[in-house]
């Protein structure tokens, strides 16, 4: 593996920010020191650090809350939240599923988001 370099800087910097790196991988970085042309003394780093970057965030990684509003003999009403904006860009189509435990019988219903 050919390893990559940071652009040089200045030795009064104590920090460096790697960028570009890959999500999930493990990277061990060292320093490499440059010193005056005349100086005898040779100054390493003695101690490699090693790291993994997080993995990708999945936008699509969110949790929907559904909680019900009013109540009457024959409707309930639902709210329901947790999905970013705009919501066209992570859902093309709501679909409610609810069984009564009496019948034991599927039905649905559908909503389309706003777009605009």
């Amino acid at each position: 593996m050919i390893p990559k370099f940071s652009h040089l800087f200045h030795h009064g910097n104590d920090q460096v920010d790697l960028r570009d790196l890959q999500p999930g991988f493990t990277y061990t970085v060292d320093l490499v020191f440059i010193t005056h042309e005349n100086q005898t003394t040779k100054v390493t780093n003695t101690k490699p650090i090693t790291f993994t970057t997080l993995p990708e965030e999945d936008p699509y990684d969110f949790e929907i809350d559904i909680r019900t509003g009013k109540v009457s003999s024959q409707t309930a009403y639902l709210f329901y939240s947790g999905v970013p904006e705009p919501e066209v860009k992570y859902v093309n189509v709501y679909r409610v599923v609810y069984t009564n435990d009496n019948e034991r019988t599927d039905s649905q219903a559908f909503k389309i988001p706003k777009t605009g």
